[in-house]
């Protein structure tokens, strides 16, 4: 990745200045004096305002292309190799405002981790390809092709800037109006007062704690404006004719002595707070001087009526447009943090990547881990694979991305038409013409929806034998979470149960493509009924009378009928010959294991039987990290989170119905030799003790004889409507969570929920996780439907040994899910601190605490990848945000 820490420069080999013309065509001879280059960086410093391409780098093994589109920069790298052509997009959607005729800075840097795109200074995009100019054979450079910009320098360096480096060579914001005194002169204040949009920056202290007051303020004909310092927090006000139009406080402690840079940016209908260049306040709706009428006055240190802040402004700017995050950092000098894709689109041929797991091993190997979605980029029904990738120093390098489990049905990525513009945007180009290598024992390839999953990965490890457990959700051809039946696959004996194509009758036709199953594909095969039979465990199949079908099934779930052919049993049942056997249609949970740092896997291990219940329809992972308790009575058990729903049936607590999910712990003691389920955090039914599910290790009895999850005997936290709460009424559904240990062994769960609230529900279990407490929703932990992740860290430092717990999520819908936010507590979550990471698209993440004492963080952008980032826990601790 990237690396923040000094490095000698580069060779500066191209720096072109001027007119735009000389600029455009110095650009075009210095083609060959760049051809030879493996790694490298180029800037381009311009303003824009439209739409349209910046940068075009043709050669005779692809291209590179960099473009304005919709204020966004967006881009391509097509290098064509074999036996396909790698596509990649630069997709950086978050860097806005681009094309509001101001001068920025982009820049592009190739180095073994992949490509980074950078936008005024930081890192908007990533991808693990490091095609450069020599790669794709340069022979052509063209800055801003349409001549739609005003090109103001375009330079190249012999190797990758340091990070650093690139935020020292990006343009920096011009002000409009400086502050030279407590007060504007008149002209400024008109001036100020034509600004409907722009950013206020204000550099500022406070004497001391408690102390506060208005540090800037404005009159107009029709309103006043004011930014103060109130309770540590920090305010922006505004009002016209009488009207209260924002009123914004983003909670804090400014009010530490210290100096801090604010600023207040209105514009692309959010007002935001920033302090020191991070994020502290996205609201929405404008509200500027231009609200307040033609301007008079506009002082700084004072309000006005004459009362002074207690602190001082030692400065102040008006910007005539709203700043981007990346222009407030380059202007605060926000030190940039080390960044790289770790999984991204058209990686391997991957239509996406999603669903990170991250663990950092005691011997300092780091793992990442996620779901490779092959072709289509949906959630479960898909063709889905566990993919992972190692690191040996702690996230600096990382081995090539490998395949630990896929199903047959589900080939290799086979090419596929791209998306990307051959000469120029929007122009589709054909794939190259490249056969599928589908797995060997495929007998129809997987077809999007019609795929087998293998996803939702959490990894955790025993710290006793140093043995990685890995467990993933697995579902058949066809099926994912909505529709799953219920059952658990197996028979009493714990034995997989197994069904022919015809006596299927899933509910998976309604999840499926276009795509038909071929006419014969339900014609039942001759002899004894096999509705089901059972696999035994050296792959013989046997029907209820104990005679075996023929069949023989392989440890990958091939099958074969008198020695040939016969699909496997996870195809989908329209994928499936008819003389073939498949899986039940509903979710199993699979559990691999590693003995020497995550180098080899064991097989897959169907865990299903231990843990899940028969009504229930879907059992799976909440996708992360496990934890290992080290304190306490039950020090060394390890605890997985999950969740799942039902179906009332018989057996099934009262009120359980398939909209209402509940969030519970696997539990082992024995390192993962046999597993059972705890409760549910939020109560299955106040008044049931029903049998809900297995509490007993193996081997598996009768389902309908296996011990319940012991009642909470506790009413629901909330009961409102199931509209409101995503559950049956009376309920509060909990989805994905996540585990961390407390104090004296004490077990958090924090979980996503769809109540009223807001936000992220909590509970602590004083036994291990077998029980839980009274469920909250924490004030001061936003959640909008999206996977929690938490860790505990130690902290560094002098003084006694200290620990604290960081939860991260994404805490804002913009209206798409982001906004991702981490918060620390050293108090057991009576007080947080908070840190905006990334701004805008951010969805599920997953973190470790590195050997140096750092914090790894895997977060995604939804489709467009997975983005490894370090930060130093200072980073978070000076935080003086408390409201994020």
């Amino acid at each position: 990745m990237p690396d923040s820490a000094p490095t000698p420069a580069p060779d500066l080999l191209l720096d072109l200045r001027g007119t735009p013309e000389e600029i455009r065509t110095a650009a075009q001879s210095s083609a060959a004096l760049l051809a030879e280059s493996l790694s490298g960086t180029l800037q381009l410093d311009f303003t824009g305002g439209t739409d349209g391409p910046l940068l075009e780098l043709t050669g005779t093994r692809g291209s590179i292309t960099l473009e304005i589109r919709g204020g966004r920069l967006d881009g391509w790298v097509r290098h064509q190799q074999t036996p396909r052509e790698d596509v990649r997009r630069l997709d950086a959607e978050d860097a806005l405002g681009l094309d509001d005729s101001r001068p920025h800075s982009v820049a592009l840097t190739v180095n073994s981790a992949g490509t980074h795109v950078f936008t005024d200074g930081y890192e908007a995009f990533s991808t693990t390809q490091s095609a450069w100019l020599g790669d794709i054979g340069l022979t052509g450079i063209s800055v801003d092709p349409h001549r739609l910009m005003t090109p103001l320098r375009f330079a190249a360096w012999g190797g990758p800037l340091g990070l650093d480096a690139v935020v020292a060579q990006a343009v920096r914001p011009e002000p409009l109006i400086e502050f030279a005194a407590a007060e504007l002169s008149p002209r400024d204040a008109r001036r100020a007062g034509a600004l409907a949009r722009g950013t206020l920056r204000a550099v500022l202290r406070t004497r001391g704690l408690g102390q506060g007051g208005t540090a800037l303020a404005a009159r107009g004909e029709r309103g006043v404006l004011s930014l103060a310092v109130e309770d540590g927090g920090l305010r922006w006000r505004v009002t016209r004719d009488g009207e209260t139009v924002a009123d914004h406080l983003a909670p804090g402690g400014w009010d530490d002595g210290e100096w801090h840079e604010i600023a207040v940016t209105s514009g692309r209908g959010a007002l935001q707070i920033h302090a020191d260049g991070h994020q502290v306040l996205h609201a929405p709706g404008e509200a500027f001087f231009g609200d307040i009428g033609p301007v008079g006055r506009v002082v700084a240190g004072q309000d006005l009526d004459g009362a002074r802040l207690w602190g001082e402004v030692r400065t102040a700017f008006l910007h005539p447009e709203p700043l981007s995050d990346h222009q407030l950092k380059r202007l605060a000098g926000v030190r940039p943090l080390p960044t790289q894709a770790l999984f991204d689109t058209g990686q391997d041929g991957a239509r996406s990547h999603r669903i990170p797991a991250l663990l950092a091993l005691d011997s300092g190997v780091l793992l990442a881990a996620a779901d490779r979605r092959v072709s289509i980029p949906n959630d479960a029904p898909n063709e889905i694979s566990l993919v992972l990738r190692r690191s040996l120093d702690a996230g600096r390098t990382w081995e090539p991305a490998r395949v630990l489990l896929e199903r047959p049905g589900t080939p290799r990525p086979a090419p596929r038409p791209s998306e990307a513009p051959a000469s120029s945007p929007g122009t589709p180009r054909p794939a190259a013409e490249a056969p599928a290598t589908p797995h060997p024992a495929a007998a129809t390839p997987g077809r999007g929806r019609l795929g087998a999953a293998i996803t939702d990965s959490a990894l955790v490890q025993d710290r006793e034998s140093g043995r990685l457990l890995a467990l993933v959700d697995a579902f058949p051809g066809g099926i994912g979470q909505p529709n799953a039946e219920p059952g658990t696959g197996h028979n009493e004996r714990g034995r997989l149960l197994l069904h022919t194509p015809a006596a299927l009758t899933s509910s998976q036709a309604a999840f499926t493509d276009s795509q038909t199953a071929p006419a014969d594909s339900q014609t039942a095969p001759a002899g004894k009924p096999c509705d089901p039979c059972a696999l035994e465990p050296d792959g013989r199949v046997l029907r209820e009378d104990g005679s075996e079908t023929g069949h023989r099934v392989s440890p990958d779930g091939t099958v074969t009928l008198n020695g040939r052919p016969a699909g496997s049993i996870h195809l989908a049942a329209a994928d499936a010959p008819p003389e073939g056997l498949l899986t039940a249609r509903t979710s199993f949970l699979q559990l691999l294991t590693s003995d020497d740092d995550g180098a080899t896997w064991s097989r897959p291990r169907d865990i299903t039987a231990q843990v899940k219940a028969p009504w229930m329809r879907f059992l799976g992972i909440s996708p992360g990290n496990g934890i290992q308790v080290r304190r306490g009575p039950h020090a060394g058990r390890i605890l997985v989170p999950a969740y799942f729903n039902g179906e009332p049936a018989a057996g099934a607590p009262a009120g359980v119905t398939p909209s209402t999910f509940f969030a519970a712990a696997l539990l082992t003691d024995d390192a993962g030799a046999s597993w059972r389920l705890g409760s549910p955090a939020n109560p299955l039914s106040p008044e049931s003790t029903t049998t809900t599910a297995a509490h007993a290790a193996p081997p598996a009895a009768d389902p309908a004889a296996r011990p319940a999850i012991p009642s909470t005997g506790r009413p629901a936290s909330v009961s409102t409507a199931a509209s409101e709460q995503g559950g049956a009424a009376g309920h509060t559904s909990l989805y994905e969570s996540a585990l961390v240990e407390g104090e004296g062994g004490s077990v958090h769960v924090f979980a996503r929920n769809q109540h009223p609230s807001g936000r992220v529900a909590h509970a602590i279990s004083r036994d291990g996780g077998e029980t839980w407490g009274p469920l909250e929703f924490l004030e001061d932990v936003p959640e909008i439907f999206s996977q929690p992740n938490a860790i505990r860290v130690s902290l560094t430092g002098g003084g006694e040994p200290a620990e604290a717990v960081v939860v991260a999520n994404a805490s804002q819908l913009l209206p798409f899910r982001g906004r991702g936010v981490l918060r620390i507590t050293e108090d057991e979550g009576r007080i947080w601190r908070s840190r905006v990471l990334v701004p805008r698209h951010y969805v599920y993440q997953c973190m470790a605490q590195l050997p140096d004492g750092s914090l790894g963080i895997l977060w995604e952008r939804e489709w467009q990848g997975l983005f490894f980032t370090v930060l130093p826990l200072e980073w978070l601790l000076e935080s003086r945000s408390t409201g994020l």
